[in-house]
């Protein structure tokens, strides 16, 4: 990138009674405005520090009943009931980075996690919560995901490139090595990048 770069991962998955236990101690708490406020003074602190935040499991890994990191969780609630999921991310959508969620949402699609559905990424990430900036994925090595890591990342890739409009979609090589991001410009919303 030309120069370094320093990221912290940021949580602001809403917790619930059904969370995972690998989550519990890793959110700002169950009640979203809360999660979000708490959210913006971490934001805020560690902007102090030069350390930009990495907004995490986008769209919301709260209703998660599966640790990501050893198997795939389905979330079951209805779209009306993942706007409250969906809230503390779009409080702080203009934060420059974000994770997605290996996490399924039927009502979403049905057949992908986030990291890997253009419908959960361009619908949802891009679109309902109105987040533009680098989206990148989670560890695309957890047991929640199968296949090849190449095959892995082919699909995350794929998922994030369908979010870009068809003229300026990027031509995609994957490498072994390759960080994997596309950046939606704010003032361009027809501008992909590969980071």
């Amino acid at each position: 990138f030309g120069e370094h770069i320093v990221l912290d991962h940021l949580c602001l998955d809403v917790r619930r009674a059904e969370t995972h236990a690998f989550l519990h101690d890793r959110t700002f708490g169950t009640d979203g405005r809360l999660v979000a406020e708490l959210g913006r003074a971490t934001i805020d602190g560690l902007g102090e520090g030069g350390i930009q935040p990495t907004i995490k499991h986008m769209p919301g890994h709260g209703r998660a009943q599966a640790d990501t990191h050893e198997s795939m969780p389905t979330v079951d609630a209805g779209r009306g009931e993942l706007e409250s999921d969906f809230a503390p991310f779009r409080a702080l959508r203009e934060v420059p980075w974000a994770m997605t969620a290996h996490v399924i949402y039927r009502a979403i699609d049905p057949r992908q996690p986030a990291t890997m559905s253009s419908r959960v990424i361009g619908d949802v990430i891009r679109e309902r919560i109105g987040f533009a900036g680098a989206l990148l994925s989670d560890d695309l090595g957890m047991g929640a995901l199968s296949g090849t890591l190449a095959a892995r990342a082919g699909t995350a890739l794929g998922a994030l490139a369908d979010t870009c409009p068809p003229e300026t979609a990027p031509k995609l090589r994957i490498g072994p090595s390759a960080l994997l991001a596309l950046k939606l410009t704010p003032r361009d919303r027809g501008t992909c990048t590969v980071l």
